[in-house]
């Protein structure tokens, strides 16, 4: 290791071993480890009850990766929790050791990984995931310094172990805050939108927050059971109208499997929407049609969610085809260029027509 290299190392020894806050440790350590180790983004994972949580990320990329070990229940951190070794992944595009966490994080752009226990000899805290947008990014010096690093950061967590324990606990203090990084986590969104959604879920259903924030913490997603009947409001003060639930049908005809979505894809339905489409992918259906008669909305997250879905079936040299579309949301496509990658048609017939061989 180089003289200038072993300076930095103290320096970011000094600064996690001087830092009381455990909050403000975890993301030291994230900052650190992409100034150490040549990675396009970092983050801290813990472990706690057999869950996984995000302490600190450099993006919503790290977020979502995360998320996917918990909900698939497989991925590098978990394997690292029962084993004090570090695990490298050379291509998310060609691992097979956890295929559909890989296959999801080659969709997010996130090809090399360098997963390392953050543990003492007593137990282990969690992960630092370091991760490159390029293939056979982490060499075996990488390995060696991200290794060091890591004994500095598992020390500095351990000293605070009590503290950084209260932390993540869930408890009533910062229930509203475990909430908002859950739909940060899981929707791609910034903690005020996060807010929003919860405060809007709130209104509609005329359910206090911090009831919704607890369904939340406890569900990991916003509740879907149908809320108690709203109040009566005065005459003069209509109520707020509820957005019509998403609804999923998901059948199969012949060579197609057929999606029917019904209401609003958005920041809040999106992910379930993600989950029946790559469900179909997963079961070897590589020819989708989305039926969007009977939608009535789409946002950003719906829209993101229909490139991840669309690069998904690429991989597998299958097909995105969407019918039906009401007008606002035909031009919502257009708009974006989706018209250019995923076909749009008018009917179910048409849609099956164009993938029938010539």
């Amino acid at each position: 290791m180089s003289s200038e290299k072993s300076e930095m190392f103290a320096q970011m020894a000094f600064a996690l071993h001087q830092e009381k806050v455990p909050e403000a440790t975890v993301h030291l350590v994230v900052d650190y480890a992409r100034s150490a180790i040549r990675c396009d983004e970092a983050g801290v994972l813990v472990t706690r009850r057999n869950k996984v949580e995000t302490a600190a990320a450099t993006s919503m990329l790290v977020r979502r990766a995360d998320q996917f070990q918990q909900s698939l229940r497989e991925g590098p951190s978990l394997w690292g929790r029962d084993e004090p070794a570090h695990v490298v992944i050379d291509d998310t595009l060609a691992d097979d050791r956890w295929p559909r966490w890989a296959e999801r994080v080659a969709l997010l752009g996130l090809r090399s990984v360098l997963s390392l226990p953050l543990h003492t000899a007593e137990r282990t805290y969690g992960a630092l995931n370091l991760y490159s947008r390029e293939p056979g990014a982490f060499t075996a010096g990488d390995v060696a310094v991200a290794a060091t690093f890591a004994r500095h950061a598992s020390i500095a967590l351990a000293s605070g172990e009590e503290v950084f324990h209260l932390k993540i606990a869930a408890d009533s203090r910062n229930l509203l805050g475990q909430a908002q990084g859950i739909l940060m986590e899981r929707f791609d969104i910034d903690s005020d939108r996060a807010f929003d959604v919860l405060r809007r879920h709130s209104q509609s259903h005329n359910v206090k927050l911090a009831v919704i924030a607890q369904q939340v913490v406890d569900q990991r997603q916003l509740p879907t059971s149908a809320p108690p009947p709203p109040a009566p409001t005065p005459s003069d003060a209509p109520a707020e109208p509820e957005r019509p639930p998403m609804t999923l049908t998901s059948v199969d005809d012949g060579p197609h499997r057929i999606i029917g979505v019904a209401g609003e894809v958005d920041v809040s339905t999106a992910p379930e929407f993600i989950e029946t489409a790559l469900a179909a992918v997963e079961s070897g259906q590589h020819h989708l049609i989305v039926d969007l008669h009977r939608t009535s909305f789409i946002d950003s997250s719906g829209l993101s969610a229909f490139i991840l879905v669309q690069k998904a079936l690429a991989k597998q040299g299958g097909t995105l085809d969407l019918v039906g579309l009401v007008e606002r949301v035909h031009r919502l496509f257009t708009m974006a260029g989706l018209d250019q990658v995923i076909r749009l048609h008018a009917t179910l017939d048409q849609a099956k027509e164009s993938l029938d061989p010539r």
